[in-house]
């Protein structure tokens, strides 16, 4: 049996995961700059490789994939929490179940671009003529009655969550939907302006970093809500 404090892991894997999305962008300000300074290096397979390796905006690549295992350790973690719920009698636990159904479905999504795929199908029966309309701009249409719909869904349960919580659920929500649908349009919009390429990419860019660390702020809270709510000092491991 392998145990492991709640405390440190909650520590040690928002740091590792900050770290890591800082560095990102870090890369993707480096990648940015040669490309605009040495545009042979556009044409060079290697520079390409790990431009697209390491693109925010990307798919099937480090970045999508490091954005799934955030995903899936938000799904574990509400999986856990659910389970206890459960075995409490928690009216509540529900909920709970649903959201690790909800964050396993995005952690999927992450890799298999689901949501890119409806965006681009409902595009097809949307105005052409209007550059909100265009398939990557789409799935904005969609993503906002499914925020409120869920917000109106999930309210009670919110309300009658610790106030630490509720305040770290809040904040992480908004960075997230912030990335989602605020900045994702911008860029796209920006794009559409034909915005200098640095200003662009930093604007995509910026898209998926409030969307990751919306996430690492979640997971912040979920941990410490096992911790500090639950009484979960340690996760325990079969080895």
């Amino acid at each position: 049996m392998t145990s492991l404090s709640i405390s440190r892991f909650r520590g040690q894997i928002t740091q590792f995961f900050s770290w890591v999305i800082i560095g990102l962008f870090l890369a993707t300000i480096g990648i940015v700059v040669l490309k605009i300074n040495f545009s042979f290096l556009i044409s060079n397979p290697v520079f390409s490789t790990i431009e697209a390796f390491l693109h925010f905006n990307g798919e099937a690549n480090f970045v999508a994939w490091f954005s799934s295992l955030a995903l899936l350790i938000s799904s574990v973690l509400l999986a856990i929490i659910a389970y206890s719920k459960k075995q409490s009698g928690d009216r509540f636990y529900r909920h709970w179940k649903w959201l690790a159904i909800i964050f396993l479905i995005m952690a999927i999504d992450e890799t298999a671009q689901i949501h890119e795929s409806l965006a681009f199908i409902l595009s097809r029966y949307l105005p052409g003529d209007r550059w909100f309309f265009e398939a990557k701009n789409a799935w904005f249409l969609i993503g906002i009655p499914v925020v409120l719909i869920f917000a109106y869904a999930f309210l009670k349960f919110l309300l009658h969550l610790p106030k630490k919580t509720k305040q770290l659920f809040f904040v992480a929500a908004l960075i997230f939907v912030t990335g989602a649908l605020g900045l994702e349009v911008a860029s796209n919009y920006l794009q559409n302006l034909h915005t200098h390429y640095f200003w662009f990419r930093m604007a995509q860019s910026m898209e998926e970093i409030c969307e990751l660390f919306g996430i690492v702020l979640f997971n912040y809270a979920l941990l410490l809500y096992l911790e500090k709510d639950l009484g979960y000092k340690h996760l325990t491991f079969d080895t």
